[in-house]
């Protein structure tokens, strides 16, 4: 059967038109890649830091289950963990401690991201050990420090999205992703202090925003750990929209057991429970996500791309 596809197949392919259609389209593709690649490999990339110098808030939840739940949209994704407690890593089943090299390695130019990139539920990881720790104090005489992480990453070519997993502090390691980013998201838990030192984040933003990286804008809050039986979790609900108004995400990720029980077994939501009110919530985040990235775009060219809160 297939050599009787074949003949008939060749034949045409042949046929000098044929070819030459063949090199217009061949021509188109690469003048594609070259546009796709300039500005150092990121134009189309969009590198989303998920930030906040609390801990518990679900950086890590929210990276892990946005980076897998684009995927199911059709997106590629790259999900890399700079917290030295590698909880990225481990919650993905993959041991952190056993690996030869790291995203350390990658900071320290001992290595590049290809070759520590991981593959596991349809995204590419940079995962992080507890080498890391170091690295605030090993990296500080390095010339050019805070743009370390940028610099590894200035090949990026195969990725609609970057998710950086940031340590719950303001150092070294969050310097490095906000000046490699885009975007910031920060997750905020609907409870009792949510907003309770959130002007020192903003303003590190602001200042990275006009020193290093003029592109940064904080784009997105995700409301986390939301209870509508509470009526503290609404009114909290409530306090965020008044100061972050619209960039706040309408879908709230509702206090669901199985998102604390998927990193144990080294899953995300939608492949430990698909059908929970976590990958409910997750998936739904996911598509206003991609929604929001045409707005952001337009606003973005229109330069004004900046937030001005100080919640105090």
């Amino acid at each position: 059967m297939c050599n009787t596809l074949w003949f008939p197949v060749n034949r045409v392919l042949q046929k000098k038109a044929c070819q030459e259609k063949i090199q217009v389209v061949y021509l188109y593709y690469c003048v594609y890649r070259v546009y796709r690649v300039s500005n150092k490999g990121m134009l189309y990339v969009r590198i989303i830091a998920l930030a906040n110098q609390k801990g518990g808030v679900g950086k890590t939840t929210s990276t892990i289950n946005i980076g897998i739940g684009l995927t199911q949209f059709g997106r590629t994704v790259l999900l890399a963990d700079l917290d030295p407690q590698a909880h990225l890593t481990y919650s993905l089943g993959i041991p952190a401690h056993e690996l030869e090299a790291t995203i350390y390695e990658v900071l320290r130019g001992q290595t590049t991201l290809e070759k520590v990139m991981l593959q596991k539920y349809g995204v590419n990881i940079l995962p992080a050990s507890l080498d890391l720790s170091g690295a605030e104090i090993e990296l500080a005489a390095v010339p050019g420090r805070e743009f370390l992480l940028r610099e590894a990453m200035s090949t990026l070519q195969e990725f609609d999205y970057v998710l950086l997993d940031c340590p719950p502090s303001l150092g070294l390691l969050t310097l490095n992703a906000l000046t490699t980013a885009t975007e910031v998201y920060i997750p905020l838990q609907t409870e009792f202090l949510a907003l309770q030192g959130l002007s020192k984040l903003l303003q590190t933003v602001d200042i990275v925003k006009k020193r290093l990286n003029p592109t940064l804008s904080v784009t997105g809050i995700i409301g986390t750990r939301y209870d509508h039986r509470k009526k503290l979790s609404k009114e909290v609900v409530e306090k965020i929209q008044g100061y972050f108004g619209a960039i706040l995400f309408p879908t709230l990720i509702r206090d669901n057991i199985a998102l604390a029980e998927a990193p144990s077994f080294g899953q995300d939501i939608f492949t430990y429970r698909p059908h929970s009110h976590g990958a409910e919530d997750y998936r739904q985040l996911c598509q206003e996500i991609i929604k929001r990235g045409r707005i952001d775009g337009e606003r973005d060219a229109a330069g004004d791309g900046s937030v001005a809160v100080d919640p105090g």
